[in-house]
């Protein structure tokens, strides 16, 4: 019998003679095998007859882990069975096992019941995690099965085992109000006690208290589950959103627990962006404190316009019963923000005016303007930081474009809004850019478009590499281990492949890369230069290439990449998101960047912003090399002389956000210089007219049917009622695309995630189409959002599905379904508006 005492690796192997009544082994424990270890026993035996030449083998694998009892430490948590919420209490926690003198501590974390419940989730156990059973790490190999039996057949191998446990399934509480309490680490005196205060919110339901405590050589853990509730408990059940002029359905209840007995009043009120019809009170008696009494009543709650509303409830009762309850409400526009540019010349004398009526078509409060004055044509750069800003979905080249222009917010926003960002706020959105594209990295250091387990795109994982590398010449944290692994990729991807055309834009940002940390090889620079010039696919890779030439010296070669660049009229598809605008910006950018052909950059820059201003739609990809190119710009100072409301001024470049207020104080731009000035007005807002069904190069619509298939009238649906959203579309072009779905509900629908315990899935209806395979799904409070590949060719068609559930009865406006390509947002396809009626 051969033993074999395995973990992470081989701790000890060694033979053994075994007898038909078995055989007993004594092995020392040493203290690296840690707290457990394998024992895999292998056991040979003579064939059974003649016939059977070959030996007969059997495998054994069996779990030896060391006592944990030594190493544990008892907690005792001394909850009541019950706390009264809006108030700090504090528990006392208590533990034994401890070492006379020797520090300790521990963390107690308060949770929702109902939102562990949600997903199963276990209480922490360190003593399960460091002392518990470990998963088998190594294989077994060996060539038994290749052994040739009698009459030429291969031996086989037979296999058996114990069976596997089920999970069981959680009881699925659902509840309104959520909370979630953290302690931080707690040190524990002398005699092993602390007491940890927990602020509790206005919150009625079942706390999970955990606890884990540890010292240096022991660990431990407890839970608890008190109860938090009001005397009288008293519950609005509210939809999670409103679009304006919705008209919801509210129910209010009331439950005595051990509340006095007398007669209650409940008045319900409402501010902000929302309003309770009246009359919103009623009285409530209670008979006798012990007996839980209940009452329901519904009322109407209305959104009025865009923003925050808050809801408020208050009872009053014997004996001075007061009981204030407050819930916080959003009122979301049932369109999306739309934009418009103006970009003209001023010539002097000649005066700009802009007064309320320049907000006109947009929802009050949603409405705001951007005005740039400058001497040469430019780009507003507010606007494309705006944008930008509230581009809600956050692939990695989405994160990255949106981050990559804040490492010089400073720099830009100085000159053209006047002011400077906040410091602490500006570093702690590009840290969690950071670490947000660090999560989208795998093991090779390459990085996947929605997560680490998508398909490692070359180009992307290059733009990921050169945002953290800027990143960190401006100071930003980014982990040692995580950014040498990216570097390490790009340089061993220099050279794999083939050296085609879609290949070739990867590779020139590989390189750029490299060598913005002195990593890339003079070679190979050199080698691209020489032989491919010519046959990089657009003239971003071009500059890029030169202007890694350009840091290394080669100054010859760089200055002839970046006029091959600046000639190129064409640019050949690869998958780099990109676009002749974005390539243009990009060149002016890193034109700028290794200062050569100063001379160019005038007319570029000039190009650049003329092109910008006649789009109506820019790419987050395009906005972002906008910014970096803005940075340009600023380095081609004019003469620009402007009175704005009386008051002379120099900026150039001169900018003015303006709200409906503003605006309807009127405002008056006169060029007083001598030579023509450019300015670029900017209007968004979500439109007050409902906007036509679209079909600017995709089609698209979405239907309701019910479980089984039938069509469903949306003004015809009862509460409960479990619906089927159906997405159907098609691209108009035949070329590759990466389309965006955005389909917003109707407030009253909430989406069944199927991910969570009990949920249906679109999986279990047979009657559905073949739905289209998707890159990334997002099910969100408000929308349902998908990202899918459209390949060229004759697959342009498809088709989405989720499932979304009646929950609030009323009467809401049902958003249009939206289709737009993420990098050609010129391509956009938009579904009709309507009404959703919950009865």
């Amino acid at each position: 019998m051969l033993l074999n005492v395995v973990g992470d690796r081989l701790w000890l192997s060694k033979t053994v003679s075994a007898s038909a009544d078995g055989a007993t082994v004594e092995l020392p424990i040493p203290a690296e095998w840690g707290p457990g270890v394998y024992i895999a026993a292998t056991a040979f035996r003579p064939a059974d007859s003649a016939k059977q030449r070959g030996p007969g083998r059997a495998i054994g694998v069996a779990w030896v882990g060391l006592d944990p009892a030594p190493r544990t430490l008892t907690i005792t948590l001394d909850a009541p069975a019950e706390w009264k919420p809006r108030q700090t209490v504090e528990l006392p926690v208590a533990v034994t096992g401890l070492d006379a003198g020797q520090p300790a501590w521990l963390t107690v974390a308060a949770v929702d019941e109902g939102i562990l419940q949600l997903t199963d989730f276990a209480t922490p156990d360190p003593v399960q995690y460091f002392l518990g059973k470990r998963r088998l790490s190594m294989q077994v190999l060996d060539l038994y099965g290749k052994l040739i039996e009698a009459g030429g057949r291969p031996g086989q191998l037979r296999v058996g085992g114990d069976a596997g446990s089920r999970q069981l399934d959680a009881s699925g509480i659902r509840t309104v109000k959520t909370l979630a309490l953290f302690s931080g680490p707690v040190a524990l005196d002398g005699d092993g006690r602390a007491r940890v205060p927990l602020a509790l919110p206005d919150f009625n339901g079942q706390l999970r208290l955990m606890a884990v405590v540890w010292n240096h050589d022991r660990v431990g853990q407890a839970e608890a589950k008190p109860l938090v509730r009001d005397p009288l408990v008293a519950q609005v059940y509210l939809p999670r959103f409103l679009a304006p002029e919705d008209d919801s359905r509210i129910t209010v209840t009331v439950r005595n627990l051990s509340a006095p007995p007398g007669d209650y009043q409940l008045r319900l009120s409402a501010d902000g962006a929302v309003a309770v019809e009246e009359p919103a009170t009623f009285t409530f008696t209670v008979t006798d404190s012990a007996t839980q009494n209940q009452d329901s009543r519904t009322f109407t709650l209305r959104g009025l316009q865009p923003g925050k509303g808050q809801v408020h409830l208050q009872i009053t009762g014997p004996n001075n019963f007061q009981l204030v309850r407050e819930a916080d409400i959003g009122v979301r526009p049932a369109q999306t923000i739309v934009s418009n540019r103006v970009a003209q010349r001023l010539n002097p004398g000649e005066t700009l005016r802009l007064g309320g009526e320049a907000l006109n078509d947009y929802l009050p409060g949603t409405g705001q303007a951007q005005l740039s004055v400058a001497s040469r044509p430019n780009l507003n750069v507010p606007e494309l930081l705006a944008e930008l800003d509230r581009y809600p979905y956050g692939c990695l080249e989405q994160t990255t474009s949106r981050a990559l222009p804040l490492l010089y917010f400073n720099q830009v926003a100085q000159a053209w809004v006047g002011q400077n960002a906040t410091e602490a706020g500006l570093r702690a959105r590009v840290q969690g850019a950071i670490q947000r594209i660090l999560n989208l990295q795998d093991a090779g250091g390459g990085f996947g478009l929605w997560s680490p387990s998508n398909e490692i795109e070359d180009w992307l994982s290059a733009y990921a590499m050169d945002f953290l590398v800027r990143a960190r010449q401006e100071q930003y944290l980014v982990p040692e281990a995580a950014y040498q692994s990216g570097l390490k990729r790009l340089q061993e991807r220099v050279n794999e492949g083939d050296f085609d055309t879609e290949h070739l834009g990867w590779r020139a940002y590989n390189l750029y890369v490299l060598a913005r940390v002195q990593k890339a090889a003079i070679g190979d620079l050199r080698y691209l230069h020489d032989n491919y010039l010519q046959k990089l696919p657009n003239a971003l890779a071009q500059a890029q290439l030169g202007a890694a030439l350009a840091r290394y010296g080669e100054l010859g070669r760089a200055r002839e990449a970046f006029t091959a660049a600046l000639n190129r009229t064409e640019r050949t598809w690869t998958r780099d998101y990109g676009s002749p605008l974005r390539d243009r910006a990009a060149v002016l950018a890193l034109l700028a960047e290794v200062k050569l052909l100063p001379e160019r950059v005038p007319d570029l820059a000039d190009q650049v912003a003329a092109n910008f201003n006649t789009r109506r739609y820019s790419s987050t990809q395009e906005q972002a090399w906008l910014l970096l190119a803005a940075r340009a710009l600023l380095q081609q100072p004019g003469q620009l002389q402007l009175g704005v409301d009386g008051q002379s001024t120099t900026a150039d470049p001169f900018y003015r956000s303006l709200t409906s207020e503003a605006l309807a104080k009127g405002l008056t731009v006169t060029n007083q210089g001598g030579q023509p000035a450019w300015y670029t007005l900017n209007r968004s807002g979500v439109p007050v007219a409902p906007q036509p069904p679209a079909q600017e190069g995709f089609t698209i619509s979405r239907r309701y049917y019910t479980r089984t298939g039938k069509a469903l009238d949306p003004t015809q649906i009862r509460q409960n009622d479990l619906l089927v959203a159906v997405i159907t579309g098609e691209a108009m072009s035949s070329e590759q695309q990466q389309a965006l779905v955005v389909d917003l509900l109707p407030a009253g629908l909430e989406i069944e995630n199927a991910r969570l315990a009990h949920n249906a899935s679109t999986a279990e209806l047979a009657w559905l189409p073949e739905l289209t395979e998707t890159l990334h799904t997002e099910i969100r409070d408000d929308r349902f959002v998908a990202a899918l590949d459209l390949d060229p060719g004759d697959k342009r068609r498809f088709t989405l599905a989720y499932l979304a559930r009646a929950v609030t009865p009323g009467v809401y406006q049902q958003p249009a379904v939206y289709v737009e390509d993420m990098y050609k947002p010129w391509q956009f396809g938009r579904g009709s508006m309507g009404t959703v009626k919950v009865e």
